[in-house]
Order: C-alpha cells, then structure tokens, then sequence
C-alpha cells in the first residue's frame, strides 16, 4: 500500500512521508479489507507464476531453452502488472470508501401536518317521494309529475 501511495503522491508532488501517513489514514478503518485483498492478490500472483514456470519447463524439455526463456517472459509480462492494477484499485476504492464515511448530515425532514379544513355544515334536504307511484317530487309540488295524482301537503 505504501508503494501505491508513495507512487501515487509523487505524481501530486508530495513526499513518500505523506504517502506513508494517507496510507495509515486510508487503511485505519478498512485494514481486515486491505489485508484479504493483499493476502489473495498474492496467492494469484504466486500460482500464475508457478503455472508460467511449469509451462516454462514444459517447453523447455520440448524445444531450446531459448524459447522457453522467451515464453516466461512474455507470461510474466503479463503476470507482473497484477498486483500495481490492483493496488491501483484498492487505493482508490479505499479513497472512496473514506470520503462515503463523510457524508454531509440533513436535517431530519419535517413532518406532515395536514391543513386545517373548514368544515361547512350542508344543510339537510328532505326528499318527498309519490304515494302512488314513488317517483321523486320536487319541492312544494301539488301534484306528482309522473303520475298527476294530487299530493297532501305536510304541515
């Protein structure tokens, strides 16, 4: 991680002091996380080295030695940036985790009140309906529109 940080702090021209110091602060609380990343990123490294090197000799015992020379070279050229790529990454995912911690508090929102509503009374309507038929009779009427028979007026 220093060596990432070191690395990465030269380029914001600052000194491997300071990459040493954000490395502690970076890692503080996520070193369990650091840790298991650095731990399997080495164990991948190792054993795709041990494959680069059976197939090293593998074609060492096939062909000249000049060739399989030149085959674990290109397989560790291909090996070899594993662990700065992850580096890379676990430095800036580290950062980010660092800056999620910090994240501005809200003030709690405010809650709902429900405008008070004036409630207006309606007034009550009475509906009178035909004796006869039960058709519905508008107010003050005389006689049933529908039927013609003559209503008794309510006192």
């Amino acid at each position: 991680m220093v060596l990432l940080n070191s690395n990465s702090y030269s380029f914001r021209e600052r000194g491997a002091t300071d990459a040493i110091s954000r490395s502690k602060e970076l890692t503080k609380d996520n070193w369990f996380h650091t840790l298991g990343v650095l731990i399997v990123v080495a164990i991948i490294v190792l054993i795709a080295s041990l494959i680069g090197r059976v197939i090293r000799n593998i074609f060492a015992l096939l062909l000249s030695t000049l060739l399989a020379l030149i085959v674990e070279k290109v397989i560790s050229s291909f090996i070899s940036p594993i662990f700065g790529i992850v580096l890379t990454v676990l430095y800036f995912d580290l950062l980010a985790r660092k800056k999620a911690a910090v994240v501005p508090s809200f003030p709690p929102p405010t809650p709902y009140v429900e405008p008070e509503m004036e409630v207006k009374e309606v007034p009550s309507i009475t509906y009178r309906y035909c004796p006869y038929c039960g058709s519905q009779l508008p107010p003050g009427a005389k006689f049933c529109p529908r039927c013609g028979a003559a209503i008794e007026q309510d006192a």
